[in-house]
């Protein structure tokens, strides 16, 4: 729901403008805003401190320019096809090293990115619908946005996006991160807030441990005393951070565009109780934005100070928002970032939400839009980001166990010195454990209780030696604190190197330091991280021959090997793997853009056979879900092919056959369309055949597409495609979604060929129809004649962007009164016979109604009735008054 009108008018200043019309008009006007507050929902950022501030300059890479990965590459040619444009051969380069610093402008040169290469991104992207990015959730009640948008978000969405994880099923907690495990160490030992950095410097030195280790909840003190837990949170380290300036300019937006091109999400400051939304254009002279027209988009930000932190997870360039409100579509005026809040699917559009290019400035470059107590749309105009690493086995680990009753009287440092001396060179400082959490015990109690944690000492091995240190200062007496346990573990816990008890244990400290150390001794080091036997990026492929068979490792769950050969003629390429863990393989060309992927077509493993044009190309394999490690062999054969080899696509993207899940990407979900009173728009989506074998593709069926199913009726094919296809040639036929009635259907294309292990070629097809009798006409022309006045009309507003007119004619000059009742949240509006609108009301009449009064020459006007948003339905009542 909406916020009550009072909480509106607090919000916005309690200001409300009126308007003045021509001739002897007055009327009341209501003021609508979007849903920038709900009751029960907190916010929670507070401004950077002196030292996070410092921490910023020292950590964080300003970003100067962005280079394309593998994603991003994929996506700009995609968008090339899409509009018949040449594919172009742009370098990729590993993920997590896209952004280029402020510092390395000189080299930009030696990269290729969107100015460099002349080209343009994509004109929207939406890194929500990665399987990588997690489901909305909310915050509640907890002041935690901070670490909601860097850990939950964010975190879960890089990690997934650099290890393969598909965070999508909302039931499994393993996938996401808690943001529980930052806040409740940088809060200060209460529900104050918090700030980007601070989260970043754990996730960054400590990682994160997943929502199923340390669940999200209201308890905003206790921290994990659970050494499994600091453990499988030191495997999601992050990399490294960033932040994207100027956001104010167009520098940083294209900035922050590529990155989002490339895949990555970003966190941001705002004041969000000053966001001002209204729905978006749609300009009449493309259809490009179709899609965004009519969304909420926030148009600018008034200076309310209440500092959240959000997500941005897209753009699209197409999005217009008529900012001075002339019904032309101005310089600056197109285009918004799309965001992801922490306040559940009832906030904005299911959790999400768009923010104007435009809104991010102080002063909006387009002329007479409103500038009215406003600010730059983010905080100090920046986002920020962090990396992830494709996978992280730490060499060596530090646990250790306290016990005290004030956790913010203690700073825990290690470091590492050669076993002669008994003092660290330097001490390095974790995220964690720094004077954090307030007067408390471990759990968040105020009695002293025993904790045990674990420390990467793997960023101290550089100092050299074999003797590891632990330093607890105490800074204040009268509640001391025990040390009864120092250990050196591997990853798994396993403790190493030393055979007796660590010096220094048990040792105390209260208002001073307690010093424990740990020696190898004879023992060895603990082993390093595996070696990985083939690289995991295209730069770093293993190149192999074809025919030949090579042996693989996936050495931890998150790795994966990738392989390159070349081919000077056209061939049929198998290439296979042959093991007993289950593997994923990725036929991909010479700049890593994905051609074919398949899992379990030899067993549990994959395989995968296409015809290619001489060229480079490369095959990628990991396992399943990357949820396993284990051996494998890469069988890699060629032979030259005569037979026919059907493919199919939609949008450009292959549609295995035998699919039985449509999807909106390929075009095999059609979506959702309307029919009232039998007007509406059917769907129609195109298919591609391609023959990529070399002796001709014969279409053998009659007909040649047929659709079969329950739900067949609802299709039909508008054009058929050739029915012989010669090598290397395409053709296309199109079906079209018109429903018959209201409901999901489902139906099976399937296309007679000959080719031998593709006949017939199937996939599932699905639309939705929303077939309606609207009881009012949604135009002037086909609005409802109201006799006289007085009366009351009821009213149904059917469907998403439903409205209803109604007709009324004054014999001479008077004062209406217009009016709804009833729960449906309903705006008014007034027009005179030319189609001017006179006045527009929101909850004039008490939330969810509205009321207008206005002062009317005689004539003929129409009232307008719809729904606050275009989701709103439900009944109404309409009266109308003199």
């Amino acid at each position: 729901m909406k916020p009550h009108s009072v909480i509106r008018h607090l919000l916005t200043g309690g200001l409300i403008r009126g308007a003045a019309l021509l001739g002897a008009l007055s009327m009341s006007l209501g003021s609508a805003t979007a849903q920038n507050r709900m009751p029960g929902l907190a916010t929670g950022l507070v401004p950077p401190n002196a030292d996070q501030i410092t921490w910023m300059e020292r950590n964080v890479q300003r970003v100067g320019v962005v280079q394309f990965n593998t994603l991003g590459v994929q996506r700009v040619n995609t968008h090339r096809q899409a509009r018949g444009m040449a594919m172009m051969g742009l370098r990729a380069v590993a993920h997590g090293t896209e952004a280029l610093a402020q510092s390395t402008m000189t080299v930009a040169a030696a990269v290729d990115t969107a100015a460099s290469v002349g080209t343009v991104l994509p004109s929207a992207v939406d890194n929500s619908t990665l399987p990588s990015f997690p489901p909305i959730r909310s915050q509640g009640s907890i002041g935690s946005c901070a670490c909601w948008a860097s850990t939950y978000y964010m975190g879960t969405h890089m990690l997934g996006l650099a290890r393969g994880i598909n965070s999508k099923n909302d039931a499994d907690n393993t996938t996401k991160l808690s943001p529980k495990w930052c806040y409740n160490m940088i809060n200060g030992g209460g529900d104050n807030g918090s700030w980007f950095t601070s989260a970043f410097d754990v996730m960054l030195k400590n990682g994160a441990p997943s929502w199923a280790d340390f669940p999200y909840n209201t308890n905003y003190l206790e921290w994990s005393t659970d050494p499994a837990v600091w453990r499988r949170a030191i495997s999601n380290r992050f990399n490294t951070s960033g932040q994207v300036t100027v956001m104010n300019t167009d520098t940083g937006v294209n900035n922050l565009k590529a990155l989002l091109n490339n895949g990555y999400v970003c966190v941001f400051a705002t004041n969000i109780y000053g966001w001002q939304f209204r729905a978006a254009g749609n300009d009449p002279s493309t259809t490009v934005d179709d899609a965004v027209a009519g969304k909420q988009v926030c148009f600018f930000v008034k200076s309310v100070p209440s500092g959240h932190a959000m997500t941005v997870v897209g753009y699209n360039d197409n999005l217009w928002s008529d900012l001075n409100r002339n019904g032309v579509v101005d310089a600056g005026e197109k285009g918004a970032f799309r965001i992801a809040n922490s306040w559940g699917t009832g906030w904005g559009e299911s959790g999400f939400a768009w923010i104007a290019y435009d809104a991010l400035k102080s002063i909006s470059a387009v002329s007479g839009a409103d500038n009215t107590t406003r600010e730059a749309g983010w905080w100090y105009n920046t986002a920020y980001y962090v990396t992830a690493r494709a996978s992280y086995t730490p060499a060596l680990l530090g646990q250790f166990t306290l016990n005290t009753a004030k956790r913010n009287e203690i700073n825990v440092q290690v470091g590492r010195s050669a076993t002669t001396s008994t003092t660290p060179g330097t001490l390095w400082q974790s995220g964690a454990l720094k004077n954090q959490g307030g007067a408390f015990g471990f759990l968040g109690t105020t009695s002293a209780v025993s904790g045990s944690f674990v420390f990467d000492l793997t960023d101290t091995i550089p100092a050299g030696g074999n003797r590891y240190y632990l330093y607890v200062a105490d800074n204040r007496t009268g509640s001391p604190v025990a040390l009864s346990d120092f250990r050196l573990t591997n990853a798994a816990g396993t403790a190493v190197g030393y055979a007796t008890t660590a010096t220094g244990i048990p040792g105390s400290a209260d208002g001073s330091t307690a010093r424990a150390y740990a020696d190898f001794g004879s023992g060895p080091l603990p082993p390093p991280p595996p070696t990985d036997d083939h690289g995991n990026t295209l730069a770093s492929a293993t190149s192999v021959a074809t025919p030949s068979n090579t042996n693989g490792v996936i050495e931890t769950n998150s790795d994966e090997d990738w392989f390159k050969f070349v081919l000077t003629s056209r061939l049929q390429v198998t290439a296979k793997t042959t093991s007993s863990i289950n593997t994923y393989g990725y036929l991909l060309d010479s700049t890593g853009t994905q051609l074919v992927f398949n899992d379990d077509t030899n067993g549990s493993n994959f395989q995968i056979v296409s015809v290619l044009n001489p060229g480079t190309y490369y095959v990628r394999v990991h396992t399943y879900n990357k949820a396993s490690s284990g051996s494998y062999v890469l069988n890699l054969s060629s032979a030259p092919e005569s037979l026919p080899e059907i493919r199919l696509r939609g949008a450009n993207l292959e549609i295995a056959s035998g699919d039985t899940t449509p999807a909106t990407t390929d075009g095999t979900s059609f979506g959702s369309t309307t029919f009232v009173n039998g007007s509406g728009t059917a769907v129609d989506r195109t298919f591609t055949v391609d023959n990529l074998g070399t002796g001709d593709l014969r279409l053998t069926g009659a007909p040649v597409v047929n659709i079969t199913g329950t739900g067949a009726a609802q299709f039909s094919v508008v054009s058929l495609p050739v029915t012989t296809l010669a090598a290397s040639r395409s053709t296309t036929f199109a079906v079209r979604f018109r429903p018959l009635a209201s409901g999901t259907f489902t139906a099976t294309v399937s296309i007679a060929n000959n080719d031998s292990n593709e006949n017939p070629y199937t996939f599932a097809i699905s639309g939705t129809g929303v077939v309606t009798v609207d009881d009012h006409g949604n135009t002037a022309a086909t609005s409802t004649v109201v006799a006289s006045l007085p009366t009351s009309r009821t009213g149904v507003i059917n469907y998403g962007g439903d409205v209803d007119y109604f007709r009324i004619t004054l014999s001479a000059t008077g004062t209406v009164n217009l009016s709804t009742a009833g729960g449906t949240d309903v705006v008014g509006y007034l027009y005179n016979a030319a189609g001017t609108q006179l006045a527009f009301n929101d909850d004039g009449a008490g939330f969810p109604n509205f009321r207008i009064r206005a002062t009317l020459p005689a004539g003929t006007y129409y009232v307008k009735v719809a729904g606050f948003n275009s989701t709103i339905t439900g009944a109404y009542t309409l009266s109308l008054a003199r």
